[in-house]
């Protein structure tokens, strides 16, 4: 496996960029991430993760799922593989990654109470496979369209599934960062499991909540759209973050198809 730059197979060709940085207010950047490709198993991974705990224990429960789950689907992974199949094996990596940050808490009693979201991508031809647990967000820009695919896992989108409370009013919620569902959970993680389908010219783009506190999504749609380069792209959405204060550490993986 190899980290960033150009993937391409038989069907499609796909450019990334990412970029990460602590932010104005906190100490320590507890984000993680890895976008990689296999050229023998014609796929392209995408991670991120948004750790919590405090004392740079929510940086090592997000290295950790980022690491496990990477190693779940690289060792798991079969060319012949059904859709359904692959969705099992995403949603595998998923739990393999909760049980290890949490015996990591049992091993480690200070460090517990730690955990992370968990939101990963896998691109096969066009096809988009996605597991995720927690409020980092995956967003598809197509034809100046503005999508966010993931659903967060928050008491705020709780409050808005059930008719209390309206969608617009979601993010500015004084608790629309307390999170419902988590990586480092005792119990069974069941994460959301999607298929997509992509098209030539969509634009993708992996966040933590550090991007979407701190920018609109205008804002966001506006440098996603503007952009042709990723990684310039991936820079400019950061640069916008720090502009607005970037209360939080912030995150992003930028795909262009």
């Amino acid at each position: 496996m190899t980290k960033g730059g150009y993937s391409q197979n038989m069907y499609t060709a796909s450019v990334f960029g990412a970029a990460t940085n602590v932010g104005l207010v906190r100490k320590n950047n507890e984000d993680s991430y890895s976008f990689l490709r296999s050229k023998d198993k014609r796929f392209v991974l995408l991670i991120i993760a948004d750790g919590m705990g405090g004392h740079s224990y929510g940086e090592v429960a997000s290295q950790i799922a980022v690491q496990y789950s990477t190693y779940v689907i690289d060792n798991s992974f079969r060319e012949d593989m059904t859709d359904q199949e692959i969705l099992e094996m995403l949603g595998n990596a998923v739990e393999a990654s909760n049980i290890q940050v949490e015996l990591e808490t049992k091993l480690k009693p200070e460090m517990s109470g730690m955990g992370t979201t968990l939101t990963i991508g896998l691109i096969i031809n066009y096809k988009f496979y996605i597991a995720h647990v927690g409020d980092s967000r995956i967003y598809l820009l197509r034809n100046d369209k503005f999508y966010q695919l993931t659903k967060d896992d928050t008491y705020v989108q709780s409050l808005v599934d059930s008719g209390e409370l309206d969608a617009d009013l979601a993010d500015s919620h004084p608790q629309h960062n307390l999170l419902t569902k988590a990586i480092g959970s005792p119990e069974q993680i069941c994460p959301e499991l999607i298929q997509y389908t992509l098209n030539s010219s969509d634009k993708i783009l992996f966040c933590t909540d550090g991007l979407y506190d701190a920018l609109s999504n205008y804002e966001i749609k506006n440098i996603l759209s503007k952009e042709t380069d990723p990684d310039i792209c991936a820079n400019k959405l950061i640069s916008k973050t720090l502009e607005n204060g970037a209360p939080d550490n912030v995150t992003v993986i930028v795909g262009f198809i």
